[in-house]
């Protein structure tokens, strides 16, 4: 069988541009839709975020038109200690591009810490989060098929005069670090308001673990790029009583901002929560080099949130990409599936930095999921609250 030229396409300009990296195609760090379901790829300070134990798994499926896609695999736990200024937490990646063409795998450890200031009307939370990492890529050099191994009439039966040289997977560490600013709005009546903004930059720092150069598996100056990533979201509450019964419902505003080696990324949506259900509608707009078209994609996302007991929920979060763009007839969409288990309070440490102190653990006085931190030592007593448990 013939191929065709869309094939062609596939099998030498996707292996060639994305994977050989021409000097102008730095790599490329991959992202979720649901980025406000996997914070701590998002930005290393959210580590600790949800007030307790808490684990996420993601997995992504991109391009279902093109030949396997592109698949992401994502899991981390974190954990807020309430005996500790901070958090910690562990996150694992793995990004096949192809089939089985281009395989990344990444493992982070992240460490936040916390700072709080209150005043009459807000109580602002400042955190701080930094993210070393390492970082593995690979390429399976015998599933490529280059231009000089087709024949016009029987398709591929040559062997390719193309020789890549070292076939050693490229092995690298590096350092995020990030930001993040969260002010709950008092009010006197209902939920407060809560805002959240912050920045990370990815790949601060890069470390090579093995010869050649950092990220290029073919001799080229192709380190990986600087990633910088701006976010922000409103938690806007609403409350109405009817039939005896107490309804809440919540509104979400929310953004990212991106960019990284000369393409520019943006997200911006609203999801709204009510009971245990949620909806939303993104729009995302990818500006890629000049004579690329831009990627314009409508997310549309459903989540189910299930309290198993007083301290322990499960929520799930599914998501569909829509191409508008030029790419729409060629790439397909993009499905997501997200899911996240918490444990509220967890103090995994209580009981070894202050023995017999973990049964006095209790919720802070009138704000829902803060956190009485139990005697360090004789004298030593510290409040380190999370105030965006919910």
């Amino acid at each position: 069988m013939v191929p065709s030229f869309r094939e062609l396409r596939v099998v030498v300009m996707i292996p060639l541009c994305l994977l050989l990296g021409f000097p102008v195609l730095s790599g490329q760090d991959f992202i979720f839709s649901q980025f406000f379901n996997a914070p701590m790829h998002l930005n290393p300070a959210y580590v600790g975020i949800n007030g307790g134990l808490s684990s996420t798994f993601a997995y992504r499926r991109q391009w279902n038109q093109i030949p396997q896609g592109f698949n992401s695999l994502y899991f981390s736990v974190d954990n807020f200690e309430p005996c500790l200024p901070g958090a910690f937490g562990l996150s694992l990646a793995r990004d096949i591009e192809g089939e089985g063409l281009l395989t990344t795998t990444a493992a982070k450890v992240q460490v936040g810490f916390v700072a709080r200031m209150d005043t009459r009307k807000a109580v602002h939370n400042f955190r701080f989060g930094i993210s070393p990492y390492w970082m593995e890529k690979s390429i399976d050099w015998d599933k490529l098929v280059f231009s000089d191994q087709l024949d016009p009439r029987f398709g591929n039966v040559n062997a390719t005069a193309f020789d890549p040289g070292t076939r050693v997977p490229v092995r690298f560490g590096g350092l995020d670090f990030g930001f993040i600013h969260r002010v709950d709005l008092k009010r006197r009546k209902g939920e407060d308001i809560q805002l959240d903004y912050g920045v990370a930059f990815n790949n601060l720092l890069n470390i090579q673990f093995n010869t050649g150069p950092i990220e290029s598996l073919q001799g080229l100056d192709t380190g990986l790029p600087l990633r910088w990533t701006a976010h922000g979201s409103v938690y806007l509450p609403f409350l109405s009583v009817g039939s005896g019964q107490i309804n809440r419902f919540r509104l979400v505003p929310q953004f990212r901002v991106e960019g990284q080696g000369g393409i520019n990324a943006s997200t911006v949506g609203v999801t709204g929560l009510y009971q245990g259900g949620s909806i939303g509608l993104f729009y995302h707009n990818s500006h890629p080099f000049a004579g690329f078209q831009n990627t314009d994609a409508l997310i549309a996302y459903l989540g189910i949130a299930l309290d198993l007991d007083k301290k322990q929920a499960l929520e799930l979060g599914f998501s569909y990409d829509m191409n508008i763009g030029g790419l729409r007839s060629a790439s397909g969409g993009v499905f997501e599936l997200n899911v996240r288990y918490f444990i509220q309070n967890s103090g995994l440490l209580c009981g070894v930095l202050s023995p017999g102190s973990s049964s006095k653990r209790r919720s802070g006085r009138g704000r829902k999921g803060s956190v009485q931190c139990p005697p360090v030592g004789r004298s030593h007593h510290r409040r380190w609250n999370n105030i965006w448990h919910r």
